[in-house]
C-alpha cells in the first residue's frame, strides 16, 4: 500500500541489467491472478519499448498500451520504431510528459 488503502505498488530490483527481468511463466500467473483480485486497473510501467524483450512479454498481458514521450528530447524516429514493435491493435494513445 502507497498513501492509500486504494493503492498498492508492486516493485522489480533491475539489477540484472542486460537480461530480461520477467520470468514469463511468472508473470502471466501474477497478471492473470492480479485481473481476479477486483482491482479495477492494474498500471504496469515498463522499460523503454526499444531495446526491451520485456516490453513484448508485457504488451502480450495487456489490454492496451499508453506510449509516453517527452516533450522536446523523444525523436520522430524513435517514436516510430517503438510503434513499430508494439501491436496496432492494443495501442491507446500518447501521454506527453513535460521537461
Amino acid at each position: 500500500e502507497v498513501y492509500s488503502p486504494a493503492l498498492h505498488v508492486l516493485a522489480v530490483d533491475p539489477v540484472k541489467a542486460g537480461r530480461p527481468l520477467t520470468d514469463v511463466p511468472a508473470y502471466v500467473v501474477a497478471i492473470d491472478t492480479l485481473r481476479r483480485s477486483g482491482y479495477d486497473y492494474i498500471v504496469v510501467d515498463t522499460p523503454p519499448i526499444l531495446g526491451s524483450a520485456d516490453v513484448n512479454l508485457i504488451e502480450e498481458q495487456s489490454d492496451g498500451v499508453l506510449l509516453t514521450v517527452r516533450a522536446g528530447k523523444t525523436r520522430a524516429r524513435e517514436i516510430r520504431a517503438a510503434l513499430d514493435q508494439l501491436s496496432s491493435s492494443k495501442f491507446l494513445g500518447f501521454a506527453m510528459l513535460d521537461e
